[in-house]
């Protein structure tokens, strides 16, 4: 992951990381899906579906804050995603 951020920029590798997150925690509950209702045999089980659920929502959540101060922050910023011009002397 810190490689990624070294390569894209901070402000791009944290949206793309993040949604990355999100959709690797939205695998959890479509796997449990794919194997079938077998699969419930606890309470336990369900909760750790809902938990990932509720966490790609909040990377989801997180992707697009992230995406917004990049677009809106401040130019000067680590966080922009906007290139900076050379300034004429």
């Amino acid at each position: 992951m810190t490689a990624w951020a070294l390569v894209r920029g901070a402000a791009r590798a944290g949206v793309e990381l993040a949604a990355a997150a999100a959709l690797a925690m939205l695998a959890i509950p479509v796997v449990s899906f794919l194997v079938g209702s077998d699969w419930f045999d606890t309470a336990g089980l369900m909760l750790v579906d809902a938990t990932a659920v509720a966490l790609a929502i909040a990377l989801m959540l997180s992707a697009h804050a992230s995406w917004r101060r990049a677009h809106n922050g401040a130019r000067d910023s680590v966080w922009s995603s906007s290139a900076r011009t050379p300034q004429s002397a």
